[in-house]
C-alpha cells in the first residue's frame, strides 16, 4: 500500500478513528481498485495517499468531473451564463446518451447551480453548444489539464466530440486523478495551481485567474452537490456537512447496441467549505461509481475534521 502521511496520525490512529464508522458499515472497506488522495489545498501538500493499483497517475475519462470547467470557460465568455435556465426534460432508457440526461425521469427547469448539483447532463449540454471551443479548451489548459501547446490538436475535434467532452460523456479525453484534484484545488485556493506528481507539488506551476463572481458560483454549486444533489450519499452515510463537492462517473466501455457499459467513479471534495478549506480529497473507484466515491470521501473528511480540531 502507498501512503503519505505528512500531517496526520499514523495509518493505525487514522483507522481507529474511522473504525466505528466502518464497523457499522463494513462495506465502505477501501478495495485494491479503490483510491484516494487528501491534501492541503493551500499548499499542494499531500496528506494522506492510498493507491494500490497506481490509479492516481493514471489518465481516465474525466465524466462529470469536467462540468466545473466548462462552466467556468462559459461564465468567462460570458457572465450572464449564470442566470442561463433550461428544461431537461423526461427520456427513454433507448435514446442516445447524447441527446439526454443520465436522469431519464428529467430534472424539469433548471439553473445553474442546481445543474451542478445534480450534474445535469442536457443542461451542461444546452450550455456547451454556446461555449466557443477555444475558450473551453483554453480553460482547460489554464488548469493544467490539457498542454497547451497541443491546443490546435483539440480544435480539430469534431463538435460532437467536444461536446461529449464539455458534458463529461466522452471518453476521448483523458485526465490522471491527481492532476483533476489540483486543477480544483485552484479554485478554492485562490488560484494557485500546484505541479500535480506522485512524489509532492514542486511548488506554483501557474496561477489562474478567476472572477470572485464565478468562484462564488462553482462553490454554491459543489456545496449543493454535497448538500442536496449527487454527492449526498456522502453526507448521509458520514454526517459531515461542511463539504463542497462533485460527483463523477464516466464509461470506460460502453456499447449502445447492447446497452451494456462499465464505469469508474471518482469524487472531488473540500472541507471545510467556507474560507479556505483544510483539505482537499479525490477518490477513485475503477469499476465503481460518483455515489460509492462520495460515501468514502465522506467518512475520510470526516475523521480528518475530528482529527484537526484536537488540542
Amino acid at each position: 500500500m502507498n501512503w503519505v502521511r505528512m500531517v496526520f496520525p499514523p495509518l493505525v490512529i487514522l483507522f481507529a478513528a474511522i473504525s466505528p464508522v466502518r464497523a457499522a458499515r463494513p462495506g465502505l472497506e477501501l478495495k485494491n481498485n479503490e483510491s484516494l488522495l487528501v491534501v492541503e489545498p493551500s499548499s499542494g501538500r499531500p496528506l494522506l495517499e492510498y493507491d494500490e493499483k497506481g490509479y492516481l497517475d493514471l489518465q481516465f475519462p474525466t465524466g462529470s468531473l469536467i462540468k466545473v470547467f466548462t462552466v467556468v470557460a462559459a461564465l468567462k465568455q460570458d457572465p450572464s451564463f449564470k442566470n442561463f435556465r433550461t428544461t431537461c426534460r423526461p427520456s427513454r432508457w433507448s435514446n442516445s446518451s447524447f441527446e439526454t440526461c443520465w436522469y431519464r425521469q428529467g430534472h424539469g427547469e433548471i439553473g445553474l447551480e442546481e445543474a451542478l448539483a445534480q450534474s445535469c447532463n442536457w443542461y451542461l449540454r444546452e450550455m456547451a453548444e454556446r461555449i466557443k471551443p477555444i475558450n473551453f479548451w483554453e480553460t482547460l489548459a489554464d488548469f493544467g489539464l490539457i498542454k497547451r501547446q497541443r491546443l490546435a490538436e483539440y480544435l480539430r475535434w469534431s463538435r460532437r466530440e467536444t461536446l461529449e467532452v464539455m458534458v463529461g460523456t466522452g471518453i476521448r479525453l483523458k485526465v490522471s486523478p491527481r492532476a483533476l484534484l489540483y486543477a480544483y484545488c485552484a479554485l478554492f485556493n485562490g488560484g494557485y495551481l500546484f505541479e500535480a506528481s506522485h512524489t509532492g507539488p514542486a511548488g506554483v506551476f501557474l496561477r489562474v485567474k478567476v472572477s470572485p463572481e464565478i468562484l462564488r458560483v462553482i462553490r454554491s454549486g459543489m456545496s449543493r452537490c454535497w448538500s442536496e444533489g449527487s454527492g449526498k450519499s456522502g453526507l448521509l452515510s458520514s454526517g459531515q456537512a461542511s463539504v463542497a463537492g462533485k460527483t463523477g462517473t464516466a464509461a470506460y466501455y460502453c456499447s449502445e447496441d447492447t446497452g451494456s457499459w462499465k464505469t469508474h467513479g471518482m469524487f472531488v471534495g473540500f472541507s471545510p467549505q467556507e474560507g479556505l478549506p483544510r483539505a482537499g480529497i479525490i477518490v477513485f473507484c475503477f469499476s465503481g461509481d460518483g455515489r460509492r466515491a462520495a460515501e468514502i470521501a465522506g467518512d475520510v473528511l470526516a475523521v480528518i475534521g475530528r482529527l484537526s480540531s484536537r488540542p
